[in-house]
Order: C-alpha cells, then sequence, then structure tokens
C-alpha cells in the first residue's frame, strides 16, 4: 500500500536518541514521526499514510524490535515497508536475526549519519523502483485481459453454437485453454457456400502474446477466403500459402481442417500435424482413432495434404484436439494422454458435446499443479444430432 514518500517513522524507548535521529533526518529534508516502542509502532502502522521506511530499534521493553518486524512482515499492508533495523553493536547474531524476522538492512550505534543516510535512499528507491514495477504488471495484466477478451470473442460463441443442430445437425461445443494469458491455440467455423459446414483447428508454435497474434489474422482469413472453398486439401494448400507468407522463417503451425457434409453425415478432413482425432460410435461404445495424418502448414510452400472421409451415425461423435492436451500434464494416476481421452470419451459419450467440455475442463483442473499443462489446449466436440 502507497505511502508518503519522505516520510520516516522513528522507532526507539530512548527519546534522546529519538530527537537526535529525528533532527538530523529533517535537517537532510525528510519528515519524521517518532514511536517509543513496539506496541505504538504497530497501533502507528494500522494508520495511513503509511511511513515510506521505519528505523527500528532493536532493544526495547514490552515488544522488541524483531517481534515488530515479524508483525509487520505478516501483514499485507505493511509487508513492503522497507525496515532498517538498528543495533547497539553489529553483533552478528543480532543482525542474522533481524534479517531473518524482516529487515532489509541494518545501522549500528553510535550511527554514522552518512552511512545511514546511503542507506535510506538506497531503500527508497528501491521501494519506489519495486512501486514502479507492481504498477507496470498491474498494467500488463488489465491489458492483456482486455486482449484475451478480444481472442475469445473470435472464437465461436454460444448463440452461433446453438443454431448448428438445426442448421446442419451438428451439435459442437469445445474446451479452450490457453497456458498464459493468451494463447497460440484457435478453433472456428465457417458456413460455406454449398450448404456445408468448414471447421477448423489450429495450434501456432509457442505460447502467449506473439502467437494469439497470429489468431486473428487467420480469423479474417477464414471468414474471407475459406467460403468458397469446397475441398479441404484446396483450404490446406491456401492457408498454407498464407502463413508461408505472414509467419517468420523456421515458424509453423499444426492444424486440421474439415468440412462437415449434413446429408451425407460425412466429414472430409485433412491433418497438418495435430493428433489424430478420435470417433465414438453411439451404437457399440467403442473409441475409434481416425488415421490421418500430414505435414504442418507455414513449413513448405508445396505441401499438399491427403483427404479422408468418416461417415458418422446419429449420437456419433468426433473429437479434434491439439497436442497441448497430451503432453506434459499428470494426475495422482499417471499422465494424462491419448488413452486417457479415450476412455473419457468411452465413459462419458452419451453426454452432449457441452458436458463433455466440461468434464474434460474438471479432469484438466485436477492436474497435479506441479505438472499442469504448459501449452495451449484446445479440444472440439461434435455430435451427428439424434433423429428423433
Amino acid at each position: 500500500m502507497a505511502g508518503s514518500k519522505r516520510l520516516i517513522l522513528v522507532v526507539d524507548d530512548n527519546e534522546y536518541n529519538r530527537e537526535i535521529l529525528v533532527e538530523n533526518l529533517t535537517d537532510l529534508g525528510f519528515e519524521c514521526e517518532e514511536a517509543p516502542d513496539g506496541y505504538e509502532t504497530l497501533v502507528r502502522m494500522k494508520r495511513q499514510p503509511l511511513p515510506a521506511l521505519v528505523l527500528l530499534d532493536v532493544m526495547m521493553p514490552g515488544i522488541d524490535g524483531f517481534e515488530v518486524c515479524r508483525q509487520l512482515r505478516q501483514d499485507p499492508r505493511t509487508q513492503d515497508v522497507p525496515i532498517i533495523m538498528v543495533t547497539a553493536k553489529a553483533m552478528s547474531r543480532d543482525v542474522v536475526q533481524g534479517l531473518h524476522a524482516g529487515a532489509n538492512d541494518y545501522v549500528s550505534k553510535p550511527i554514522d549519519m552518512e552511512v545511514l543516510l546511503a542507506r535510506v535512499e538506497t531503500h527508497l528507491r528501491l521501494r519506489e523502483l519495486s512501486e514502479e514495477s507492481r504498477r507496470s504488471n498491474e498494467r500488463l495484466m488489465r491489458e492483456l485481459a482486455a486482449a484475451r477478451a478480444v481472442q475469445e470473442s473470435l472464437l465461436p460463441q454460444a448463440a452461433q453454437l446453438r443454431e448448428l443442430p438445426a442448421s446442419y445437425g451438428l451439435g459442437v461445443a469445445a474446451l479452450w485453454r490457453p497456458c498464459e494469458m493468451l494463447g497460440g491455440d484457435f478453433w472456428d467455423i465457417v458456413a460455406l457456400s454449398d450448404g456445408s459446414l468448414g471447421l477448423l483447428l489450429i495450434d501456432f508454435a509457442g505460447a502467449g502474446v506473439v502467437p494469439s497474434l497470429y489468431t486473428f489474422r487467420i480469423k479474417t482469413f477464414l471468414q474471407g477466403q475459406i467460403v468458397g472453398i469446397h475441398n479441404p486439401g484446396l483450404a490446406m494448400a491456401r492457408l498454407n500459402g498464407e502463413l508461408m507468407a505472414m509467419l517468420p522463417e523456421h515458424e509453423l503451425a499444426t492444424c486440421l481442417y474439415a468440412r462437415y457434409d449434413p446429408d451425407r453425415r460425412q466429414f472430409t478432413m485433412c491433418n497438418g500435424g495435430c493428433p489424430h482425432p478420435m470417433i465414438y460410435r453411439a451404437r457399440t461404445g467403442a473409441v475409434e482413432r481416425v488415421a490421418v495424418t500430414g505435414l504442418p502448414v507455414g513449413a513448405f510452400q508445396e505441401a499438399s495434404w491427403t483427404e479422408k472421409v468418416v461417415t458418422l451415425d446419429p449420437g456419433d461423435k468426433i473429437v479434434f484436439y491439439t497436442d497441448g492436451l497430451v503432453k506434459g500434464g499428470t494426475t495422482d494416476d499417471g499422465p494424462y494422454n491419448e488413452v486417457r481421452l479415450a476412455e473419457l470419451v468411452s465413459q462419458r459419450g452419451n453426454q452432449l458435446p457441452s458436458q463433455l467440455a466440461a468434464t474434460l475442463g474438471q479432469d484438466i483442473d485436477a492436474l497435479a499443479p506441479h505438472t499442469r499443462h504448459r501449452d495451449d489446449t484446445t479440444v472440439i466436440f461434435a455430435e451427428v444430432v439424434r433423429e428423433d
């Protein structure tokens, strides 16, 4: 909590010592307040404005300087106020005890005012720099939160997803989890001009601000240039050309693009380095992996992709996901991998896509804290709507 930049609280049970310190510090341009013991110090530190620094005598009746220091460090309001301990002599055990209690520095009696001034100025400057850093971090977090909201607004929204069952006979939901405030994963759907539906999943290398910037451009590209392309292989080639021009050299992205034909209940897909999709068969409860592979996008100008066609029955689901889901995270039962995902899909296959996404989110939240995912995670669940 902010305090007066030049206000120093002088704490000493000896009135003469306080007067000498206050007089010298006032002559040097500081404002001073006094406290005669530890109790009065703790009472004063509950009021505003807080002092910029505390000169704290060690040996005092009642609450000594060490205990005052410990209590000030335990209070969030005062934990950052610099404390310089004043010792009767430079005894190493007192110095160590004071530093362990949370003191920033110490001076010994008799006090050399030049030394004291140098240390006071040093710690006031350090606190000022710390405050500047804190304000900058707070501003950065506000800006990142605003950018996160904008990035989330680029993803398919709830109202759009609610229309899909009636328009395409397809229910879709997704889990989108950047590992930082911003992420390099992106997914979207686009209504194609022939009445089919395009679905894109892309994972830019890395995480954070830079990869997230690419997702903004991909949104514009997808909605503007893919609408009239009904061939997934051609769509991938067009996307590859866009990324070749956009990405720096040696950077690339993994990508899966699929076209859904609602009349045939067919997904035609091309895979550029994403994990194999999974299919849940409602009739048998079996989970199948779709063997479709290909080169990442943005790496080779002349790359091409093979199309894979799968037909789904009502109630069947298909799962598309980035590799962030299956690398780096563990639970008490072991690593979270494709096998764990397949088990979830098999056991909860009767759930709606939105319920599956929520269940998966709970599973991710249960990951061991020290092994949480260090990569962005996106998982898309799509289900052919059951016929009435």
